[in-house]
């Protein structure tokens, strides 16, 4: 059965939309429903390291993608700008702190692609991304 023309606008493939997705800006492709700040900081997972728990952040730049805990973000960024644009978001109650502290560097990320003093903030994007830790050899 053939598709008519309208059913093939239709047709969303996801993995060739993102395929070409992150040339500057990370999500500019990324599907509508998802947010920048989910887009560069999607997840955060319990890792096992040498014998113990801990938190870890997932971020991507589109090509890469990378374990990094909160001290290692927190070096490169200041994540007040952050925290200032999530008090405008409902707080939701029953959310865990480590959910909040992903969303909350998600979108100090963003701020630091978008922001207008951009020579430096692209600094600290490249510093960040390149960081090599130990979490690199396990993910």
């Amino acid at each position: 059965e053939e598709l008519s023309d309208e059913e093939d606008l239709l047709f969303y493939d996801a993995k060739e939309h993102l395929a070409d997705a992150f040339v500057t800006e990370p999500w500019t492709k990324a599907p509508l429903t998802i947010l920048p700040q989910d887009v560069l900081c999607p997840a955060w997972i319990h890792v096992l390291h040498k014998g113990k728990h801990r938190i870890s952040y997932v971020f991507t730049n589109g090509c890469k993608t990378m374990l990094r805990n909160a001290r290692e973000f927190s070096t490169f960024f200041n994540i007040d700008e952050g925290i200032k644009t999530l008090e405008r978001i409902p707080n939701y109650e029953r959310m865990s702190s480590a959910e909040r502290l992903r969303r909350i560097m998600g979108v100090t990320l963003k701020n630091a692609y978008t922001s207008s003093s951009s020579s430096d903030n692209v600094a600290r994007i490249r510093a960040f991304l390149a960081l090599k830790t130990d979490q690199d050899e396990i993910f």
